[in-house]
């Protein structure tokens, strides 16, 4: 068989696969996901024909959209966070670091190419040694896509949590998935930029999500802690004062032996105009602040002097 790979792949398995393309477009028509994906996943079939290791590369395309994107301007640093906080959300979901590096820019919109950075050894997509080359020196990053990795599953459910925020649906994810997330969003919504992702990975699966304004809203309200305030006595001895950075403290024990409860804030002069003594039993009614997580990732409770009851010393 003579001709170039791609010529020997088309005369092997070219007429089947177009024959069986064809075919799914008749059945049923196809998203462009769907569609997109069977392009890529017989362009990956047509290349194994011939050398069974081939692979596709995984990418990222992330189209930005805003006023002033689409005037041609893209300010110096507006890439640099959204990547940052896109980073950190994959690598929170891939429960290990993911490196990403941009790999091109596209002209006309502003479309951003960005691909796994991995170090050599980290794959096996090693380059041959090079003799002159020490032997000591460290893996240098390199984009070696794999077609499989464990980014496939973090954009898979990154690009989940972009379909339910733009659709108004509950947010599902793991807490550090989530607060991740939640930077992206932020992140957007201060430049005001919506986007368009893709991820191709390197099994030929496409999978596209977009966040515009009315997600990133929906988003943010859905993240936005309740706040709940109570009053509350709280009876025990003195067991801490202090003043860090400005800023008065008390602790009290329930018993002698007890251990101390929670820190009560307290203004530096009101501190002093209590006059309190170490071990001195007090009640003191405080402004108990509940901050409750809707997404039941954390939830946070200060207290703050509000009156003293009774003290004996």
């Amino acid at each position: 068989m003579s001709g170039t790979w791609r010529d020997r792949a088309r005369e092997q398995v070219g007429a089947e696969v177009e024959a069986r393309f064809q075919e799914l477009l008749r059945d049923e028509p196809l998203t462009s996901d769907e569609l997109e994906t069977a392009m890529r996943v017989n362009r990956l079939t047509a290349m194994q024909a011939v050398e069974p290791d081939a692979k596709l590369d995984e990418e990222i395309t992330i189209r930005l959209i805003s006023e002033q994107i689409r005037t041609g301007l893209l300010m110096p640093g507006t890439a640099d966070p959204i990547l940052r906080n896109l980073q950190k959300a994959i690598s929170a979901s891939a429960d290990e670091d993911i490196q990403l590096g941009i790999v091109g820019i596209s002209s006309g919109s502003t479309v951003l190419h960005v691909c796994p950075v991995y170090l050599h050894g980290q794959t096996g997509d090693e380059p041959e040694p090079d003799d002159d080359q020490d032997d000591d020196l460290p893996g240098i990053p390199v984009a070696v896509p794999a077609a499989e990795s464990s980014l496939d599953a973090a954009m898979h459910q990154l690009l989940e949590l972009f379909d339910a925020a733009q659709n108004d649906e509950p947010l599902y994810a793991e807490p550090e998935m989530l607060e991740a997330f939640e930077g992206l969003v932020r992140t957007l919504d201060k430049s005001a930029i919506d986007v368009d992702f893709g991820w191709h990975a390197g099994t030929g699966t496409v999978r596209t999500g977009r966040l515009t304004a009315e997600g990133r809203q929906y988003a943010q309200r859905r993240m936005q802690p309740q706040i709940k305030r109570s009053l509350r006595t709280m009876r025990g001895y003195v067991s801490e004062l202090s003043a860090p950075s400005g800023k008065g403290r008390i602790r009290l024990r329930t018993s002698t032996a007890g251990r101390s409860g929670p820190k009560i804030d307290i203004t530096t002069d009101e501190l002093i105009g209590l006059g309190l003594a170490f071990g001195e039993w007090v009640a003191v009614e405080v402004t108990v602040e509940e901050r409750i997580d809707p997404l039941s990732r954390r939830s946070t409770t200060e207290y703050t002097y509000h009156a003293l009851i009774e003290r004996r010393r």
